[in-house]
């Protein structure tokens, strides 16, 4: 599909911006297919499973909305991504595919722009796609956005570190020596921290904008745990707490930097293609996942408590942290006799499920919530396919004696 444009004659102030809202935002299908055509076993025994969405379009980080779909930046555009996979694309200049994204406590999405004509903004992107623009004065693109609690956004580029409110009011808060920032982020403690060239670490408050430095021995993506700050670089993996002390650890080796789970969990992407799943509490990867998934950014939670992920810029995938567990796995029953197939979702909020059968001349379904009934009609073998509302699947064969 290709990109549509909007032209608007506007004026940018230095405090506030030009709003306007697209009358039809064009839609693009999300084509949602099961890699491997079935969930794969993982090494603790549960099953998991894997969803792609190919986009059709170059998509780029990804961010959850209030609305509970998923945002990204796009060439000359923001795009918005349902939980079923189905793109909305808004045309917007300046928004590239590379573009750093984040949302707000005010529900609004963020985005660091591209220089256009030397000059820097920040759109802010509300759930209904009316965008506003706030320029900044600074001479360098913005690498890094990250929102507060108390609902400013905080930029950094290489040579500035500083504050902009949702009027669009920016105070610049660069330390002196501060080396190009490799990564922004919002931490436990409610402070925003950054990560420089050099393995420095600076914690920023929010509340006065003053900056403390900490060393680390190594620096590679920063992420914000429940209770920490995290970094790593190749098999080393760092903690650092909200006063600064930093424990090591050796793990799977990271190709891409750390992402936190909805279950106080971490995952991040091996150099062999596997997804890490290291708890943060027990300090250990506690689960090693082999699937192909390629390259791209780091992974992020979704509103639908998965991980989300962009790959190689046309796909978007999934990994379900939250399995489908039907008891039992699999059925035998004799013509007539029925039995009955429960389903539950761990540590989910997905309590609706739906059950169909692949073949009712062999077996029939019945039920709606997480009970289904099954009955025997002939001879044969087949499966019943078990969904929730977000596209996760499991199929539980069945045998009619």
């Amino acid at each position: 599909m290709g990109k549509f444009a909007i032209l608007v004659l506007c004026s940018i102030a230095f405090v506030g911006g030009c709003s306007f809202k697209s009358a039809t935002p064009q839609v693009a299908s999300g084509a949602r297919s099961l890699v491997s055509g079935s969930p794969f076993i993982n090494q603790n025994g549960n099953q998991s499973g894997w969803l792609e969405f190919t986009m059709y379009e170059r998509v780029g980080p990804l961010a959850p909305g209030a609305d509970g779909n998923m945002w990204t930046p796009m060439d000359g555009a923001v795009g918005r991504i349902s939980m079923q996979g189905a793109l909305t694309l808004f045309s917007h200049v300046g928004i590239g595919t590379y573009s750093p994204i984040t949302t707000n406590p005010d529900g609004d999405i963020y985005i660091g722009e591209s220089p256009e004509d030397g000059v820097i903004a920040v759109a802010q992107v509300t759930t209904d796609f009316q965008i506003t623009d706030f320029t900044i004065p600074v001479s360098t693109m913005i690498t890094g956005i990250a929102s507060s609690f108390d609902g400013n956004l905080w930029v950094v580029g290489s040579t500035y570190l500083g504050r902009l409110s949702t009027t669009g009011q920016y105070t610049d808060f660069t330390p002196t020596g501060m080396q190009p920032p490799i990564a922004i982020t919002r931490g436990p403690d409610k402070n925003i921290w950054v990560l420089t060239q050099g393995a420095t670490l600076l914690r920023v408050s929010t509340s006065d904008g003053s900056v403390t430095s900490y060393a680390l021995p190594f620096a590679g993506g920063l992420t914000a745990g429940y209770d920490a700050l995290w970094t790593g670089s190749g098999t080393q993996l760092a903690r650092i707490d909200t006063t600064g002390n930093v424990e090591t650890f050796t793990v799977p080796r990271q190709q891409t930097p750390a992402a936190a789970g909805p279950n106080k969990n971490l995952y991040w992407i091996t150099h062999n293609n596997e997804i890490v799943e290291y708890s943060q509490q027990q300090l250990r990867a506690h689960r090693v996942v082999t699937q192909s998934v390629g390259s791209g950014p780091t992974m992020v939670a979704g509103p639908d408590g998965q991980m989300w992920q962009t790959k190689n810029l046309f796909h978007v995938d999934v990994f379900i942290v939250h399995p489908l567990l039907p008891t039992p796995t699999s059925m035998s029953l004799s013509v007539g006799q029925q039995l009955t197939l429960s389903v539950t979702e761990p540590k989910s909020s997905q309590k609706v499920f739906t059950a169909t059968s692949n073949a009712s001349q062999i077996a029939t379904v019945a039920g709606n919530g997480f009970s289904f009934t099954v009955t025997g009609v002939s001879a044969g073998s087949t499966s019943i396919t078990i969904s929730d509302a977000i596209g996760n699947s499991i199929d539980v064969p069945v045998t009619v004696q």
